[in-house]
């Protein structure tokens, strides 16, 4: 049965049968993963679901659908046949699943088609680097002029109610003329008033007055600019490895969600938002003493903002209640509606030219401020004009601080493929595929492979016998001295989940950001840490830490355990196990829970405190 094909393309292909039953069984789980997603995300849904329906329709006479109980492996094979896109094959697929499920179902284990990816260079770290250090002079330019204003006598005069007995040539001060705006703000109750209000305000004949010289002085020390917001945005994106859409989506509103402490740190704090790709939180860390901590930016942001907040509120509300008065009225629901995509955004920014207040979407967010050049080309011109000497290719775009950010924490986490994920906030590893596909780990991976056959064919030679983790810490780190070998074997320099350690007293700032320098780690979830090796005789304290963590599991609130790095040590933890005999591992991790269950054994759920002088 030959027909058009149906995935991959953007144009309308014409129209379709509902299929009542099946949408019927898909609404709930369309509005729990898309209730609160932004309208591209929604746009992308039906267009996702028109390419469905559209295939249903093509095999109906084949085989008919009208629930989610006829989906089968046929059209798993057709939607291959058929090119539709591995994205929407698995959009349905996560929705189509989640109904069989609630129907006790099996679920559809489809294979989707992948997306060709060429192979592309990263950018270049000292090209990051430049870029960088010029946002970074523009975001303390702006938090600067913040604080200079904040700290202007306030003891000026406001001369808004009584200009008609002063002379037009008042000599106005910066003092006087932000007083005398205040005043206005407060008499006409906004929060920003515009040049032309003022003008009518004060009665002056034109702007020529001395007071509208210091009135951007005056906004822009109070408000954002467009170039302000828009550069915190960009020095989020290449602080935290976000997309620009994740960044955009951060809830202004309700900053205690969004804002949160780091729940092993008291030095650092989180940053939140939500991905509409996939529906996943997506979390930023950051130092509480830095300025440029991507939570404390936000906070900052929003705070700055807040007389602009309550104005939103104010308005919302009167038209609500004049809404419940005379009725609906479409241009009133327009502007509730925009207010509340305003009061909800961390974006907002006073327009330069008019005094608008506006946002940033995600829509506009990279676009420069003519509205012609690229933010970002803007960012590179400025850099390759600074006295730094960088010369910044300018074809890196805004997505690629992302690709950088991963490429980045790949290379500094020992090329850890648990860790890039975490860093990239993906939900599996495979997600990782397309931003490491760069020439860069292309070589070196081709590297590795060299340095294990070398490593491998060594060890025969020499001693007859090739360890596993032996091999692991040559590939690693070129040779190991004889010293080590013979401490690990002699059980030193070994964790309490039994694995070895390649440097016990410097472990990673993300396994242990307290971590005194020259003290041993005191955390110890090596499963997660790049310098763990895990040896032949790992298995029972690899059991061990397992059934833990199962304890721990059901010991403390649920919605704390998916909060917390637990799940993606139960996760390495399995994987770790995977390397003994199948038949063992039930048998130790079984003993351990019985010894536990019993109270033989008291599982450690808390990780080693430092205090002032080191010790805990």
């Amino acid at each position: 049965m030959q027909g058009p094909r149906v995935g991959g393309n953007r144009k309308w292909n014409g129209s379709f049968n509902g299929r009542p039953t099946l949408i019927v069984e898909l609404a709930p789980f369309i509005r729990i993963n898309y209730g609160k997603s932004s309208v591209h995300a929604v746009r992308t849904l039906m267009n996702s679901l028109r390419i469905w329906w559209r295939l249903l329709d093509k095999y109906h006479d084949i085989a008919p659908i009208d629930s989610v109980g006829d989906l089968g492996d046929f059209h798993g094979a057709m939607q291959m046949r058929d090119g539709v896109s591995g994205d929407n094959a698995s959009l349905f697929l996560r929705l189509a699943n989640a109904a069989r499920g609630e129907r006790g179902l099996s679920p559809l284990v489809w294979v989707k088609n992948q997306r060709k990816t060429s192979i592309l260079d990263v950018p270049e770290e000292e090209d990051v680097r430049a870029l960088y250090r010029t946002l970074k002079r523009r975001v303390f330019a702006t938090i600067d002029r913040w604080r200079a204003f904040d700290a202007l006598a306030s003891d000026g005069k406001d001369w808004s109610e009584c200009m008609k007995s002063r002379p037009q040539s008042l000599k106005w001060t910066l003092v006087d003329a932000f007083a005398t705006y205040k005043g206005i703000s407060n008499k006409m109750k906004h929060p920003c008033p515009s040049r032309r209000a003022c003008l009518s305000h004060l009665g002056l004949k034109s702007m020529g007055s001395k007071f509208f010289a210091h009135y951007e002085d005056i906004v822009f020390g109070l408000y954002p600019s467009r170039s302000d917001v828009q550069n915190v945005l960009i020095m989020i994106l290449l602080r935290a490895g976000w997309n620009g859409e994740t960044a955009v989506a951060i809830d202004g509103l309700n900053l205690k969600s969004t804002v949160r402490g780091h729940p092993t740190s008291k030095a650092h704090n989180l940053l939140y938002s939500n991905k509409d790709r996939g529906n996943t939180e997506q979390v930023a860390h950051g130092q509480k003493r830095s300025d440029l901590s991507p939570a404390n930016l936000v906070e900052l942001l929003v705070g700055r903002t807040k007389p602009l907040r309550a104005f939103f509120s104010k308005e919302i509300a009167l038209l609500s209640k004049r809404l419940v008065e005379i009725g609906a009225d479409e241009d009133s629901l327009d502007r509730i509606s925009a207010l509340r995509l305003q009061l909800a955004s961390a974006w907002v920014y006073i327009q330069r030219d008019d005094s608008e207040i506006s946002r940033l979407t995600s829509q506009n967010y990279a676009l420069g401020p003519d509205g012609k050049k690229s933010a970002m080309l803007c960012l590179i011109q400025e850099t390759n004009s600074s006295n730094d000497g960088a010369v910044v290719p300018e074809s890196i775009t805004l997505s690629d601080f992302r690709d950088a950010f991963i490429s980045f924490s790949y290379q500094y986490s020992g090329y850890s493929w648990l860790e890039t994920q975490l860093a990239a906030g993906h939900t599996s590893v495979e997600s990782l595929t397309t931003y490491l596909r760069k020439r860069r780990w292309k070589t070196y991976g081709e590297g590795r492979v060299v340095a294990f056959f070398e490593s491998f064919w060594t060890e025969i030679k020499t001693r007859r016998i090739a360890d596993p983790a032996v091999l692991r810490a040559m590939a690693d780190r070129g040779e190991i001295s004889d010293e080590q070998r013979v401490r690990w074997i002699n059980h030193k320099d070994r964790t309490r989940v039994g694995m070895g350690c390649k440097d016990f007293t410097h472990p990673p700032k993300d396994i242990s950001p307290e971590h005194v320098e020259g003290d041993g780690c005191r955390v110890q979830r090596c499963t997660l840490c790049r310098l763990g090796v895990v040896f032949d005789d790992s298995v029972d304290h690899l059991a061990r830490r397992r059934a833990e963590l199962a304890w721990i599991k059901r010991e403390i609130p649920l919605n704390s355990w998916y909060q917390s790095s637990f799940p993606l040590e139960v996760e390495a933890t399995e994987h770790a196990l995977k390397n003994f005999a199948p038949e063992l591992v039930p048998e130790r991790q079984s003993f351990w829970e019985t010894e536990i269950r019993e109270g033989r054994h008291v599982p450690l759920n808390m990780e080693g405190e430092y205090g002032p002088n080191g010790k805990s």
